[in-house]
């Protein structure tokens, strides 16, 4: 068995722990005395990130913490260092190592609500319309529960159908049902802008603001509005619950863009499985006039949600991540948040101690990705090649990280320069052990920064899991044995996280609200992505001019970020006319392979040469086969 958290925020001079520990439920008011660090002359064990000697100050508890910070705050060359989110050093001193979860003990559960619409369409911030319907979905055991007043059969034996006399019995019934066993995480489709702040405010007018407190483990409902298309929308935070919505879920994790971003459209893309119509003309016929089928609408929506979960298993992705970066599950959504607990813990290992954010940076434009824009016309045998995670791979070739900078020293570069090699870099740079990326910032040589060496680990964690993965699709082939679907999916998930978290560092760079936030670093990032892009093309084309006796064309027709469209019509014409088109791609994939793939490679090498890299890491590979 195991024991991790579900939830720990940090609440007053408290920190409101929920958890597991051996398959039972606890949580927990818990009172935490936290660390903060100052710089300190003498040896120490603790260094900041830059090199500096800290010292440790241990706190009575957390209003203590908070006390001195406020005192030193306005003290001019006095820098505190340390996490000051309680919350995560608790998570961090409490959960060493791998946090091991067993995601069958954490309570997981779907939820759709149904209003009357005597009035139109009901809204949250002005609940008059009554609450008709309640459905909850527990994901793990498949258990429906319904709340609702009108006489209704089910014929499902997972569901269990509550007759309540009113909506007040309706919504008192509810809450005692959720009170005794509060989920961990709470999900649904529109149910962060809709069903829970609906359901809340419709509580505190039907049965007081006390009682509806009472959603929350800890008695705590928070406001987290925000502003969309110029109209605030209410939302909120039930404290102690994860409200993981699923449409939120879907947008952000599988990378596909939906003409509709309906329940209904999605049910169909992804299961094959579509709600149940409404037959009347408006919302009040329908539950006016058919209590039945109208409960089973609303079971149906609740059931196709948790049906996509187990499909696409985004909640357990979630989960996943938020282990391994040590944070709660919403922080999740936040590519800020994951990577500043994930660069906390794995410095907090090494004895090294962020700093804290320089609230005086403010971000600015940078220069962003390159788009070769394709002269019109029509292109045959197509084939592209794409980079192998490019900025990423940028970050541990340049070894790029703020301690590894060379500060105040840059040189102006132009990409154009550098892609013909006209820029001589010997003669700018200060050491002949720097390499520099494209927008003339320096970096050491001599060991590998910290920014790369997580990025690093995440690479081989994605690989080692990736294997692990194929081995237990094999086992289930061999022996059909379920057990190793589940291993399968954790193993695919723990791949994914990995994925997600390499590719979402550029982002939280580049955001002023990241503590390790430098536009510079950000802007060589994008700019040396556009150095690797040009000088895969410039090489590209002129080893097809050479091969089909062209001058000056445009092999490389069209290049986006870390992708290179080439058109090999030429070389089929020249070679190959008279075999037939399976002949072709056949032939145009190997020499893709044999020779092309090689040639691109040869192109990072020699920039990697040119520019003096800490280590050669990026690699194209072809995408698709060739095709006319």
């Amino acid at each position: 068995m195991s024991k991790f958290y579900t939830s720990v925020i940090q609440y007053g001079n408290r920190i409101l722990f929920r958890g597991v520990d051996e398959g039972y439920h606890a949580q927990a008011k818990i009172p935490f005395a936290p660390k903060l660090f100052v710089k300190k002359k003498s040896n120490s064990s603790y260094l900041s990130v830059f090199g500096d000697t800290l010292e440790p100050i241990e706190f009575v508890d957390i209003n203590d913490a908070k006390e001195f910070i406020k005192k030193y705050s306005d003290v001019e060359n006095f820098e505190i260092f340390g996490n000051k989110n309680f919350a995560y050093q608790y998570i961090t001193e409490n959960y060493s190592g791998e946090v091991q979860f067993d995601i069958s003990n954490i309570r997981i559960y779907s939820i759709d609500i149904e209003t009357s619409s005597e009035y139109g369409f009901p809204r949250a911030n002005n609940p008059v319309e009554s609450v008709l319907l309640i459905t909850i979905q527990n994901s793990g055991t498949k258990e429906l529960i319904t709340f609702g007043c009108g006489d209704f059969v089910t014929n499902k034996d997972n569901h269990i159908y509550s007759k309540c006399k009113d909506e007040y019995d309706l919504l008192s019934k509810f809450l005692s049902f959720w009170q005794k066993e509060y989920p961990d995480i709470l999900t649904g489709w529109n149910i962060d802008t809709f069903d829970v702040p609906y359901l809340v405010r419709r509580m505190e007018r039907v049965l007081g603001v006390e009682m509806t407190r009472r959603l929350s483990p800890w008695n705590v409902i928070n406001d987290k509005s925000f502003e969309r298309a110029g109209k605030e929308i209410l939302a909120l935070d039930i404290l102690g619950v994860a409200i993981l919505d699923y449409i939120d879920l879907y947008k952000k994790f599988t990378y596909s863009a939906q003409e509709s971003y309906k329940l209904d459209y999605i049910a169909k893309v992804e299961l094959g499985k579509q709600k149940l119509e409404n037959p009347y003309d408006t919302f009040r016929e329908f539950y006016t006039n058919d209590w039945q089928k109208f409960v089973e609408y609303n079971v149906v929506d609740t059931e196709l949600v948790d049906q996509l979960e187990d499909k696409m298993r985004l909640i357990e992705l979630i989960i996943t991540m938020a282990y391994d970066a040590k944070c709660n599950y919403a922080d999740v959504f936040s590519a800020v948040r994951t990577w500043d607990c994930l660069i906390y813990n794995h410095l907090w290992n090494k004895n090294v101690v962020v700093h804290q954010r320089d609230e005086s940076r403010r971000g600015r434009q940078i220069i962003g990705a390159f788009v070769k824009e394709p002269i019109p016309g029509k292109y045959d045998w197509v084939v592209s090649f794409d980079a192998t995670s490019l900025y990423p791979s940028i970050i541990m070739q340049y070894n790029m990280s703020p301690e590894m900078m060379i500060p105040n020293h840059s040189v102006d570069t132009t990409i154009e320069g550098m892609v013909n090699h006209v820029f001589d870099i010997s003669d700018k740079t200060i050491d002949p052990d720097f390499t520099m990326a494209a927008n003339g910032y320096f970096y050491k040589r001599d060991r590998q920064g910290m920014f790369p060496e997580i990025v690093q680990k995440l690479f081989d964690d994605r690989q080692r899991y990736k294997k692990l993965m194929i081995a237990a699709q094999k086992q289930y082939e061999e022996t059909k044995d379920k057990k190793y679907q589940k291993e399968i999916a954790k193993y695919n998930n723990f791949q994914m996280a990995r994925k997600i978290q390499l590719n979402s560092l550029f982002g939280a760079w580049g955001n002023e609200y990241f503590r390790f936030y430098d536009d510079r670093i950000a802007e060589g990032i994008t700019m040396t992505g556009q150095l690797v892009i040009r000088s895969v093309a410039k090489k590209l084309n002129t080893y097809l001019n050479k091969i089909c006796n062209t001058e000056d064309v445009e092999y490389a027709f069209y290049c986006d970020t870390d992708s290179a469209y080439i058109t090999l019509g030429n070389l089929v014409n020249s070679y190959y006319k008279d075999k037939t088109k399976e002949e072709i791609v056949g032939i145009l994939d190997k020499i893709c392979g044999d020779k092309i793939e090689g040639i691109i490679n040869s192109a990072i090498d020699d920039l990697g040469d040119y520019i003096n890299v800490y280590q050669n890491k990026l690699r194209f590979k072809q995408i698709g086969r060739a095709h006319v």
